[in-house]
């Protein structure tokens, strides 16, 4: 069998589940499935893409889940710290979420290629404000970009260093140039599409060692660089950002929901889910300068990796490294 075969049928098994045939399913190629499915444009049932440089999107069903955790984790996990455990109210509390139709979510976070033709049509200026987290903090005025983050990146990377009106712009052209409406997507569709109609305390069940199977976060290869840094013990093989497509998908075929890099989503900030509406849609009341995240990034450490995890809350204005996104959009 030729290398390039070899590496199609290892994207073909991994991407449908088969990881036992394959030993190192998630790495066994160098190639990302989303650059080989650009390159061959081979996009599976269920997918679609707009335009050649648009992103990837997975047809995501109606249904109904329910949103968040139950307060009682405050004092059921392995808090090291009583402030982390805190963190759990804002997950809760539980909430019932119906979707009536089907929505588009993005298979892949952004990467750099994607996110440079949209800087390229629309001589989009960014600042160089970007805070750099590479094992410490860099809150100077590095002159750091999303097209020079700090990290060591290629252009099939997910672009980071994007603040959340960077997001919103870019899913405006798209919009614009494709006709289709395309956003950030809103909490409740994020967690919904992550959990894939699982109910789980993570997206893969309630091992959270599998975790490096499925994303790129605070790993074996971060902590040998970075001691201090509270790490899983399983091994993903990326330090900072991985590219597009590297590990195995969720249920539903997304990628990168576990890891990889933050990401914004359409909500205004709330400490809780008080305010979440049932119908799927975006929270538009409280600290509205500031929105949550969610996924996780290559620095998240094991407790964090929790299919109702929320990060944040980040400013709208904010670039930081380990901060990316993926598109929603909507469907017929």
């Amino acid at each position: 069998m030729n290398t390039n075969l070899r590496r199609r049928v290892g994207q073909i098994l991994c991407a449908a589940g088969l990881a036992h045939i394959l030993s190192g399913c998630a790495h066994q190629s160098s190639d990302p499935l989303q650059v080989l499915r650009d390159a061959d444009n081979d996009l599976p049932p269920g997918n679609l893409r707009d335009c050649a440089i648009c992103p990837e999107l997975r047809i995501i069903p109606a249904g109904r889940f329910t949103m968040g955790a139950d307060a009682d984790l405050v004092n059921e996990l392995p808090w090291t710290r009583h402030i982390e455990g805190l963190r759990i109210l804002w997950e809760s509390p539980e909430k019932r979420i119906r979707f009536a139709k089907p929505f588009a979510l993005g298979t892949f976070e952004v990467t750099r290629d994607q996110y440079a033709e949209f800087v390229k049509a629309t001589d989009r200026k960014t600042n160089p404000n970007c805070v750099v987290w590479a094992g410490d903090w860099d809150r100077s005025a590095n002159g750091k970009t999303w097209a020079d983050p700090g990290i060591p990146q290629t252009a099939d990377h997910p672009v980071v260093c994007v603040s959340k009106k960077d997001a919103e712009a870019y899913a405006a052209w798209l919009t614009e140039i494709t006709g289709r409406a395309y956003a950030l997507p809103t909490e409740a569709q994020w967690e919904y599409a992550l959990r894939a109609g699982g109910t789980s305390t993570y997206p893969w069940g309630e091992d959270g060692l599998e975790v490096c199977t499925y994303g790129n976060v605070a790993d074996a290869t971060l902590s040998a660089a970075h001691p201090a840094r509270a790490s899983q013990s399983c091994d993903d093989s990326y330090l900072y950002t991985a590219p597009a497509g590297m590990h195995q998908p969720n249920p539903w075929g997304l990628y990168d929901m576990t890891g990889n890099v933050w990401e914004w989503v359409a909500d205004c900030w709330t400490p809780n889910h008080d305010a979440l509406p049932d119908d799927g849609g975006p929270v538009t009341t409280g600290f509205c300068d500031e929105s949550p995240l969610r996924g996780g990034a290559y620095g998240t450490g094991p407790l964090f990796t929790r299919s109702s995890t929320r990060g944040g809350p980040d400013h709208h204005d904010v670039r930081q490294s380990w901060i990316g996104f993926r598109v929603a959009a909507e469907v017929e």
